[in-house]
């Protein structure tokens, strides 16, 4: 059953981008945004999660100044990397763990350093842009791929940037709006542009291959009042100043389409007034944001570098069912993979905040602690951990396996095709609760009471409901390294992709033989050299 279920999913997703690869995202990468656990928490544990869950891309916040800063005294030569004043221990230690855990790096440079601004705080435009220019100069340098780290390995490369966040929002960017004689102005854009130009041309300065720097970063709405208690801009009125404004490229527009409420799907737009257009952007009409970025700049990719559910319990207020959660996670990456122009949709949290006043849309509970209305279910977590790798395992079948069953997928891709899917994946869930029941009597313990079975039965289901995300996100990264195996192997050599095409249009698996580049990961994890402690890869 369980190779049976990774080939349904993996066969499906190798025959649409074979079949239909001009109508969605070839190339998605899915991954997580969670800087608690990823960058000053429980680093070496995240990435070893990461790696069993197969993600694929992490964010994390390149702090120029702040706390966390790398730059908290001015730099004599702000291009250098080796400049006395700059402190990179902490992203190091972070970028060394993912490199060896085969996960992607997205930085996104932020935070204004007090010497940078005369001290008006983090989310405050520097007074010189050149300033934030040297610094993504000397950031991508350092992370280019050949400079040595301060224990003399080679530093893992880096290529993809972000500029700032949520540049929209008063709490990272303020100050939003500046009255002049001529009346408001949209003083946000008119710094941002300015930032972002700064990041691009910094990184760009490089001249490195493959460097890409995404700009927008966008809240999902704005009340666009600059006399209310807390003004912000909506997305697309900011896209429109920035242009204005200066910003003159980028490589990728990033937004994050957050709901506006717990009945909101991930299919729902925005609610207007009567004839109105939308002023937010949520994943419903995320083609809004798509067309407006075509219009002012070109064909731009777009990176979804924030999404997320919430849960109830613990937000009452604001979360949905962990059930709705699920669904709703398969339901929005399915949307983002279908747009050609997305090729980035990253998760915001592995795990819940601690406070509830906080954001609760991880895939695992804080801890496991939470009370349930039912009571508490002890050590979810590790159950979470163990059902995502016993599916992240399924990638060990070597890919020609999934190849053999594209003639089932397709026959599967009728109107009840979802239904059959769902069918067999919830066979296979229950088919793990038995397993893991048969093999506690097989440890000897007992049961003697028809009521403890029930309960134990009724905890299982209430795991495998929590750990419905994990599960998806790991087949989706598993899927999505199967149909970049099969372009590889259709698209170089020629003669060897033609035969593989052609197979798979028959519907046959081709000879093994043929298609040895198949089974060879193309992005292989960098060699980092001797670790010199198991904490400080």
């Amino acid at each position: 059953m369980r190779a049976g279920v990774l080939a349904a999913v993996c066969a499906t997703a190798l025959l649409a981008a074979t079949a239909q690869p001009a109508h969605g995202s070839r190339y998605l990468r899915v991954g997580i945004y969670d800087e608690a656990q990823t960058l000053y928490g429980p680093v070496a544990q995240t990435f070893a999660t990461f790696k069993e869950l197969h993600v694929q891309e992490v964010r994390l916040n390149l702090y120029w100044g702040g706390p966390y800063g790398v730059a908290k005294t001015r730099p004599a030569n702000a291009t250098s990397p080796n400049d006395i004043a700059y402190d990179w221990a902490l992203y190091d230690r972070t970028v060394n763990y993912a490199a060896q855990n085969g996960v992607h790096v997205l930085f996104s440079i932020y935070g204004t350093p007090s010497w940078a601004n005369a001290g008006r705080g983090m989310n405050v435009a520097p007074l010189r842009p050149t300033d934030l220019r040297n610094f993504a100069l000397a950031a991508a340098r350092r992370y280019g791929g050949s400079w040595p780290g301060d224990d003399g390995r080679i530093l893992p490369s880096v290529h993809e940037w972000l500029a700032w966040n949520e540049p929209n929002n008063p709490i990272f960017l303020t100050p939003q709006y500046r009255k002049t004689a001529l009346g408001w102005t949209i003083q946000s854009a008119a710094d941002y542009a300015k930032i972002c130009n700064a990041v691009y041309n910094g990184v760009h300065a490089t001249l490195f291959a493959n460097e890409r720097v995404g700009c927008g970063v966008t809240a999902p709405r704005g009340n666009n009042n600059p006399l209310s208690l807390r003004p912000s801009v909506s997305p697309l009125a900011f896209l429109r100043a920035v242009k204005k404004d200066g910003l003159k490229t980028f490589d990728a527009w990033a937004h994050h389409p957050y709901y506006a409420g717990p009945t909101d799907q991930p299919t729902t737009k925005p609610v207007t007034a009567k004839g109105a257009p939308a002023t937010a952007v949520t994943l419903g009409n995320i083609g809004d944001l798509i067309k407006v970025v075509t219009q002012l700049y070109g064909i731009k990719r777009i990176w979804i570098t924030e999404y997320g559910y919430q849960t109830n319990p613990p937000d009452s207020l604001f979360g949905v069912s962990w059930a709705r959660q699920a669904a709703y996670l398969t339901q929005a990456f399915a949307i983002a993979r279908k747009s050609p122009r997305i090729d980035m949709m990253l998760w915001f949290l592995l795990k819940d905040e601690p406070n509830v006043s906080g954001w609760q849309s991880g895939l695992i509970t804080y801890g496991g602690k939470e009370p349930r209305p039912e009571g508490r279910i002890a050590g979810e977590p590790l159950e979470c951990l163990r059902q995502a790798v016993d599916v992240a395992r399924f990638h060990e079948e070597p890919v020609l396996a999934v190849v053999d069953h594209v003639r089932d997928a397709a026959d599967a891709r009728g109107d009840d095709g979802a239904l059959r899917a769902e069918r067999l994946d919830r066979d296979h869930r229950r088919a793990l609760v038995r397993r893991r029941q048969e093999e506690r009597v097989e440890e000897g313990v007992v049961w003697r009471d028809v009521a403890l079975v029930a309960e134990e039965e009724r905890v299982a289901r209430e795991v495998e409901l929590r750990c419905e995300p994990l599960r998806v996100l790991a087949v989706g990264a598993v899927a999505n390294e199967a149909e970049r195996r099969l372009d590889a192997a259709v698209e170089q050599p020629p003669e060897r992709g033609e035969h593989v095409r052609d197979a798979l249009d028959r519907g046959h698996a081709p000879d093994p033989a043929d298609h040895e580049p198949l089974l060879r990961n193309p992005e292989q994890p960098a060699q980092l050299g001797p670790a010199v402690g198991a904490e400080h890869p």
